[in-house]
């Protein structure tokens, strides 16, 4: 094999989703600088609302959409089944290297290693504590299935990564993917906060966003002479916890003052219509908003959670706040508006900061990099016993289930053409007892009845 690393690859890529979210929009950027430099990129993505695959196929990739695409945080042993589905499609599939773009799906990294294909797997979210789901098996034992099935593991923060691997491991690194955006942008002018103070949430409904903690802080600044208005943006995500917020936003009549903007794809649309951003995230694995807020000379306020104490610099960059508390949030949201605070200060910090990170093409350069080790290193391995044998009894016991629930249907099937024969049977039964001939010969069957006797 050659000691030079290939210029270009043929890359397969399994995405979890067809919506567009911040783990989304990081993908395609990412998919979009692999094909300008010359990469092949197949994305398999499940189907849905149909907004990922379309922006794929735009940047040049080949798209294939699933019927559906099971997470193995809501079933697992489902999840685990269709990996022989994915195995069969990559088999078909000329590529040099397997990507799984999120820690929900498996599917990927099982098929890969069955079919003798590089894996690279990709952590952007906590699972437990941003999303609220299940940690497949427990965190221990998904932590060794990632490594186990992966031949790197790249973490979109220094948090995903101790959270996952508290011990140092040379499969694991950190990558954090930067939006690039700053190059479409002239550098921003700072304008003075409106009235009333436009602030803007950018996320789906999930509770890990903090949307209830912004309505919390603005009932509280309600009683204040400060006039606020606050904007959602995005329209997907747990519809429980949606229905949350629209009794939180009903029982504190705060109808007047929340819009909800639905999804907008346009960036410059978002923040062209506020004054300032909110992150109020209570667990941030990475968090985009805060870059392109900056990007666009939008001052930023954000929670001191996970990632984001990583790169935003307190009150230089941003105004920070304590995790999932609307007093310090409606504090620091009152000292933005404060007449004497220069946001000029923040917007210009800001922008130097994203347009150094920017400049240094780090993400996109680092991946590459590592992907081509990867695949250029490449040692074929066995599936790993303890994992493998797992994976098979699971598999065996779909199996079962599935033979027993054919079992089942049958039995289901016989009992209803036996209840079908005895409803006919009585129904004839009931015809003879009502019958002239059975009344008329009833004095015979009697006397029958007698002499029997």
């Amino acid at each position: 094999m050659s000691t030079e690393l290939p210029h270009t690859l043929r890359y397969a890529f399994l995405l979890h989703s067809s919506g567009i979210g911040g783990a989304e929009r990081s993908a395609l950027e990412l998919i979009e600088k692999l094909i300008q430099y010359g990469n092949i990129v197949n994305c398999i993505v499940p189907e849905g609302q149909n907004k990922m695959d379309k922006m794929l196929r735009i940047a040049g990739a080949q798209v294939q959409v699933l019927p559906s695409l099971t997470w193995w945080t809501s079933d697992l042993i489902m999840a685990i089944q269709q990996s022989k589905e994915i195995q069969l499609l990559l088999g078909k599939l000329k590529i040099d290297l397997v990507v799984t773009k999120t820690g929900v799906i498996p599917q990927a990294a099982i098929a890969a290693r069955k079919l003798g294909i590089p894996h690279v797997w990709f952590l952007h979210e906590f699972l437990d504590i941003d999303h609220g789901l299940k940690v497949p098996f427990n965190r221990d034992v998904f932590s060794k299935i990632v490594l186990d099935y992966s031949d790197k593991v790249i973490c979109n923060s220094d948090s995903v990564r101790e959270y996952f691997f508290p011990e140092s491991h040379d499969k694991v690194v950190t990558a954090k993917p930067y939006p690039q955006i700053i190059d479409q942008i002239e550098a921003p002018i700072s304008k003075k906060m409106g009235a009333p103070l436009e602030l803007g949430l950018i996320a789906n409904f999930n509770p890990g966003k903090g949307h209830l903690v912004l309505l919390a802080a603005l009932v509280k600044l309600n009683k204040t002479n400060l006039n606020i208005r606050i904007k959602f943006f995005g329209d997907g995500g747990n519809s429980e916890y949606r229905g949350q917020i629209d009794s939180f936003i009903e029982q504190n009549s705060l109808l007047e003052k929340v819009d909800f903007k639905g999804f907008i794809s346009s960036r410059k649309e978002i923040f062209e219509s506020i004054d300032a951003v909110v992150v109020p995230s209570l667990n941030e694995a990475f968090g985009r908003v805060p870059f392109e807020a900056m990007s666009y000379g939008v001052p930023v306020i954000y929670s001191a959670s996970g990632a984001l104490t990583e790169y935003m610099i307190p009150n230089k960059t941003g105004i920070p706040f304590e995790v999932n508390d609307s007093i310090s949030l409606a504090a620091s949201i009152q000292e933005l508006a404060n007449t004497d605070y220069d946001c000029s200060f923040l917007v210009r910090n800001g922008w130097n900061f994203v347009k150094d990170i920017h400049g240094a093409q780090s993400y996109i350069s680092d991946v590459m990099n590592i992907c081509q080790a990867v695949v250029l290193n490449y040692n074929k391995k066995p599936l790993l016993d303890g994992i493998a044998v797992l994976i098979d009894e699971l598999s065996q016991l779909t199996e079962q289930r599935d033979e027993l629930t054919e079992q089942r249907d049958e039995l289901t099937e016989q009992r209803d053409e036996l209840t079908e024969q005895r409803d006919e049977l009585t129904e004839q039964r009931d015809e003879l007892l009502n019958s002239t001939i059975w009344k008329v010969t009833q004095p015979i069957r009697t006397l029958i009845n007698l002499f029997k006797k």
